[in-house]
């Protein structure tokens, strides 16, 4: 388990325990609890090329503590042989269904505006396929990274090293936004 993965785990317990409870709430356990999408699923709509490179290794795994679950999958995208200067782009989806809160925490750049611009890159929040999104480039290191918050639980990350920001933006458009809105 990644550590952002375990260090999020956590963060959702804390933000779990601070929950106001009112006399005339139903009790908790006679509320079911939403259940994500099985991270095979997820790993299934990773596309086989993105940014014109083809997809590499795969993998997903679900994390439960208590009625907290999340499920997640990730993605590497790059050519077959290694070159110093080839593209390489990341891809994690993370299912917060079951953390409403975790994921509007997460997700929070979608309730401002940024537009910000130099000589040394971009960050932005912006829409992507009609989804929240927050977008970061860096000219030097020809380094993006955009996240996506799909259908109110879905937070999608694209990490790029070696594209240009033309480049990035395309792959951006090319995530599996779509795909990911449609299950459940």
């Amino acid at each position: 388990m990644s550590f952002r993965f375990a260090l999020i785990a956590v963060a959702a317990l804390v933000l779990g325990s601070w929950q106001n409870v009112r006399a005339e709430d139903p009790p908790a356990a006679s509320q079911p609890a939403a259940q994500p999408v099985d991270y095979h699923k997820l790993k299934e709509i990773m596309p086989d090329k993105l940014g014109g490179q083809p997809r590499g290794k795969v993998e997903g795994q679900k994390v439960s503590a208590g009625a907290m679950v999340i499920s997640n999958a990730k993605a590497e995208y790059a050519p077959k042989e290694s070159a110093d200067n080839a593209p390489h782009l990341d891809v994690e989806i993370v299912d917060y269904v079951a953390t409403p809160a975790m994921a509007a925490g997460a997700a929070a750049w979608q309730n401002i505006q940024i537009d910000n611009e130099s000589d040394t890159g971009w960050e932005k929040t912006t829409k992507v396929a009609g989804n929240p999104a927050m977008e970061s480039y860096k000219n030097d290191a020809r380094q993006g990274e955009a996240t996506v918050f799909v259908a109110s639980r879905f937070i999608v990350t694209l990490k790029t090293e070696k594209l240009s920001s033309d480049d990035f933006k395309k792959a951006v458009e090319e995530l599996p936004l779509a795909k990911l809105a449609e299950l459940k």
